[in-house]
């Protein structure tokens, strides 16, 4: 989408060097192998987005990619409800002191599923077959 826009032109060499002199952080990218980089990827935008505002003036081309006001506000409302829930989902999953066992683990989804069916959709559906066998 257009924060992934956004997030590759700011890695580019010219936009990097800028966003440096702003701050140490840099922007992270998603990454499809990893459930967790959306989350990662848009908590540092939210991190850096003044310097990026910042460096993105006179530079034509990196002001398109901007995201509105509107955008931003939808995009931190889905931050804050889903991905945050999320992360704390996946932080469960990895805790190596008290690993959940597979009741717990189909528990925890299930209630994942139920808060944020209309994201997952059919995808992870507590009635799809992979998830529910009658055997």
């Amino acid at each position: 989408g257009k924060l992934d826009a956004l997030i590759s032109k700011l890695k580019t060499m010219k936009c990097s060097a800028k966003l440096r002199t702003k701050t140490a952080l840099s922007p992270v990218a998603r990454q499809e192998t990893r459930w967790t980089s959306t989350q990662e990827m848009i908590a540092r935008y939210f991190k850096i987005k003044q310097h990026i505002e910042e460096i993105a003036t006179g530079d034509g081309e990196l002001t398109e990619l901007l995201l509105s006001p509107a955008a931003n506000f939808s995009l931190k409302a889905c931050y804050d409800d889903v991905l945050s829930s999320m992360g704390e989902c996946t932080k469960l999953l990895q805790q190596r002191h008290q690993p959940l066992n597979l009741a717990e683990a189909h528990t925890l989804f299930d209630a994942m599923i139920a808060k944020h069916d209309f994201l997952i959709g059919s995808h992870i559906d507590s009635k799809h077959p992979i998830v529910r066998s009658e055997e």
